[in-house]
């Protein structure tokens, strides 16, 4: 058990402490992460048919969870990005993402690797929407859908 409850008797009187237990409560704080983190306790209801919702917060956060890998992204101005999903905010409202390998993808398809091996697209940007994709190789000039374009 994470605590434990020590009762000491003394003088005709009961002393109470409580303990915490590092390691337990370290072992079920990383379950009751993986649980939340994988939607488990949702898989569990969803495979019983007890519910069809999963227990994260939204479906951003749902979509993120269970996809990743590479995103096109349109911000706000219309202007297109493309890269390696690495982190996204839980709630929709907060909409930003973090992409690696990411390039700027042109009308004509083709695209120009960003300055710098990362950018974060912050909710201030505005996203219109956001595509996954298979996963092209993004250092390849206009590779967008595993097709190299000229």
């Amino acid at each position: 058990m994470p605590v434990r409850l020590i009762a000491e008797q003394s003088g005709g009187t009961t002393r109470y402490d409580v303990q915490l237990q590092p390691k337990p409560l370290g072992q079920l704080a990383l379950v009751i992460g993986a649980v939340i983190t994988n939607d488990l306790t949702g898989k569990i209801f969803r495979k019983l048919r007890l519910t069809q919702r999963t227990t994260r917060s939204s479906v951003w956060s749902d979509a993120f969870h269970d996809r990743g890998g590479v995103v096109q992204v349109e911000l706000g101005d219309g202007r297109l990005l493309m890269g390696w999903l690495r982190y996204y905010s839980d709630e929709p409202k907060d909409a930003s993402l973090f992409l690696e390998k990411a390039v700027w993808v042109m009308a004509d398809s083709k695209t120009i690797p960003i300055q710098g091996p990362r950018i974060l697209i912050t909710h201030q940007l505005g996203i219109n929407w956001v595509e996954f994709l298979e996963r092209p190789d993004l250092t390849q000039p206009g590779n967008i859908d595993g097709q190299t374009r000229v």
